[in-house]
């Protein structure tokens, strides 16, 4: 709608107009935070620049909903406690890719609670294997070695021994960000020196992940 005169689409979301529909969706008045959005997108339709603006605060509102779907998220998991894995034994996780046919982002709240949304997707495999997973193991050190391997087959690794080390998981340019959640999120902990002290202390591994380019690392 814009047709690309209203500048980048990604951009600051910070404007006194969409204060209370930003805060109604942060304490979880989802529906009133919705409907808040839309009387106020009303106002920002007639000029281009006025259209991103408002795409950047949907973008911001977004993300406050996916991030509170993630943080309920472990209500609907079970795990069942089980003997560790002996030390040096690969434990290994793999799962398909997924593409989407039709509809993609129209499932993306706030936009879907006010007019639905319906997206068709396809699990697929790439060369006869699934591309994406994990692989883990417990070697007896008392540190955590994170491995992430891209397509190219460039292996980059981190070593943590220090908590401190991941304190700044939640910053988007920290690295390694993505395995440390993956580790937190595993592990069902939400006291980040707990978690640390579990791993360190009691079962130190190594995480890797692995895609079909190059294999298992």
């Amino acid at each position: 709608m814009a047709r690309g005169r209203g500048g980048l689409q990604s951009g600051p979301a910070a404007n006194e107009c969409w204060k209370q529909a930003m805060q109604l969706l942060e304490e979880d008045e989802t529906v009133r935070g919705v409907q808040v959005m839309a009387t106020e997108r009303g106002q920002w339709l007639d000029r281009p620049d006025l259209l991103v603006r408002a795409a950047r605060h949907y973008e911001g509102a977004a993300q406050i909903l996916i991030r509170h779907a993630v943080m309920t998220a472990s209500q609907f998991i079970t795990t069942t406690a089980c003997p560790p894995a002996p030390l040096d034994t690969w434990v290994t996780a793999e799962c398909p890719a997924r593409i989407d046919i039709s509809g993609g982002w129209s499932d993306t709240p706030p936009i879907t609670y006010e007019h639905g949304g319906a997206v068709l997707n396809a699990a697929i495999s790439l060369d006869g294997k699934k591309p994406i997973g994990a692989k883990v193991k417990r070697t007896g050190r008392l540190e955590l070695v994170l491995h992430l391997v891209d397509e190219g087959g460039d292996n980059t690794h981190w070593v943590i021994s220090d908590l401190s080390q991941m304190a700044d998981y939640t910053q988007p340019s920290a690295p390694g960000k993505w395995l440390h959640l993956a580790c937190l999120e595993c592990c069902h902990i939400d006291d980040l020196l707990k978690f640390l002290c579990l791993l360190v202390c009691d079962w130190p591994f190594i995480f890797g992940r692995f895609h079909p380019y190059s294999g298992i690392t």
